[in-house]
């Protein structure tokens, strides 16, 4: 759990200053619906949002694709036998 918390803070620290490090859509949509929050505005808040759902699906295709199972050579010799 320290490692995702780590891997937050680096999140933060890089995209603050852009975004203003929330990526969650939750966050988006309260900070565009409420004044209490500085920095986007409603009519902002759809590109936002599909950017940050793009984003999480960029980043599960990469690590669908980094944590793949390997194909060894058992794995070949044994395809088609039963």
């Amino acid at each position: 759990m320290t490692f995702l918390g780590a891997i937050l803070f680096v999140l933060i620290t890089m995209f603050g200053p852009v975004s203003g490090a929330h990526f969650n859509p939750a966050v988006t949509i309260a900070r565009s619906m409420t004044d209490t929050f500085s920095g986007i505005a409603t009519v902002n808040a759809p590109g936002f949002i599909l950017m940050q759902f793009a984003g999480a699906a960029i980043a599960t295709g990469f690590m669908a694709w980094l944590l793949r199972p390997s194909v060894s050579n058992t794995h070949l010799a044994t395809r088609g036998t039963n």
